[in-house]
């Protein structure tokens, strides 16, 4: 997918597109199968922006988030790149915040 161009657009979305935009895009780097390359390539790109939607964001904006920042940093390079940027703080709250929130939900 970035070797052929088509990863760019998304990022660019992701970047600079309205909330429900950048809702949508991190959903979708959520979902998507990354090749190590690609997420040191998202990581570098776009991990600020997965931050600062965790910050700011709505719930489901932060969960989308949060599935993308998790599914980059699968790979220990990209997750480095993340730690070293000052996101580690981040990643271990939003962890320990979407795990209480599934933790509730299974209880009712």
């Amino acid at each position: 997918m970035a070797e052929n161009g088509r990863l760019q657009p998304l990022l660019r979305l992701l970047l600079e597109g309205s909330a429900d935009t950048q809702l949508s895009m991190a959903a979708y780097v959520g979902e998507l199968v990354l090749t190590n390359e690609v997420k040191v390539f998202v990581a570098q790109t776009a991990g600020s922006a997965l931050v600062n939607i965790m910050k700011s964001g709505n719930r489901e904006a932060r969960e989308a988030a949060l599935k993308a920042l998790n599914q980059i940093s699968s790979y220990d390079v990209s997750a480095k790149i993340l730690i070293e940027a000052g996101r580690h703080w981040y990643l271990k709250k939003l962890f320990t915040i979407c795990f209480i929130s599934s933790a509730i939900q299974d209880l009712q």
